[in-house]
């Protein structure tokens, strides 16, 4: 079943039992992976303002989204998006800075340090999804760093970094 398209607001937590039973259907149904729509993690690289956040919270109502589609035998996978200089808000950050030509917004420019802080907030998503019961996560970036899977980060240019 292909991304669902869903901002996680705080109405949308307050729904997780109807999407956790809309999305326990669809496993039922013979879907036999399903993947979230992007997850930023962190605020900077959200697609829009309200986007969608893999922060603590969020993901805690994730749980019963997971057990849903465990329980029918499907599987669900997280996207982690990193939006960069695409965000569409003046918060946005990218290693290489500047405007793209689908936001008015110019993305401040990531530092060395700054690099390490979203790889940092990568990894900290990354654990609370598994946390949440996502057994399998993926990316998504443009101008950001991050895959995962399997208890591994893996950082394109950067390394690895393992999950504990």
């Amino acid at each position: 079943m292909s991304s669902w398209r869903i901002v996680f607001s705080r109405q949308a937590q307050k729904d997780a039992k109807k999407l956790a039973a809309y999305l326990g259907e669809r496993a039922r149904g013979g879907a036999g992976l399903i993947v979230t729509g992007g997850f930023s993690p962190d605020r900077s690289g959200r697609l829009t303002p309200r986007g969608s956040q893999a922060d603590a919270r969020t993901l805690h109502a994730h749980e019963l989204i997971t057990r849903e589609v465990h329980e029918a035998d499907g599987r669900i996978v997280l996207q982690l998006l990193h939006a960069g200089r695409y965000a569409f808000h003046p918060l946005s950050a990218s290693p290489s800075g500047g405007k793209s030509p689908l936001s008015p917004f110019r993305s401040r420019r990531l530092t060395r340090s700054g690099v390490q802080r979203t790889i940092d907030h990568f990894a900290e998503a990354a654990r609370r999804a598994v946390d949440a019961g996502y057994e399998e996560l993926i990316h998504t970036h443009v101008d950001a760093p991050a895959a995962v899977g399997d208890g591994v980060v893996k950082l394109p240019a950067w390394g690895y970094a393992v999950l504990a």
